[in-house]
């Protein structure tokens, strides 16, 4: 059985995420990338010493890029908990806001 690596795994997440409509892969690009990149780093050989320094940085801050995909259990369920009339109330909401501010009203 071929060994599972962080990478691997996160790859599999968010495959199934974008298979689900949760993830956009142009979208959230970037985001998917820096992601790879600190899987990767806590798949190196020897992890958590990188090059003799201890390494306390990569998981929290994987950690972190999960989480703004939506990927960790606790986001998955926020997100999917939102019906989507509030989404698109908290989407109109917010552009109103902007809109009021450029216009120099204040809101209440």
């Amino acid at each position: 059985m071929a060994k599972s690596t962080v990478l691997s795994r996160f790859n599999t997440s968010v495959n199934q995420a974008v298979k689900d409509g949760r993830l956009d892969r142009q979208k959230h690009g970037a985001l998917i990338e820096a992601a790879k990149k600190m899987a990767a780093t806590m798949d190196r050989e020897g992890w958590p010493l990188i090059d003799g320094k201890f390494d306390n940085v990569t998981p929290s801050t994987f950690q972190k890029y999960c989480e703004a995909l939506h990927l960790t259990p606790d986001t998955m369920k926020a997100v999917q908990a939102e019906p989507a009339e509030a989404k698109e109330k908290k989407r109109v909401g917010n552009s109103r806001w902007k809109k009021e501010a450029a216009n120099g009203k204040e809101r209440l």
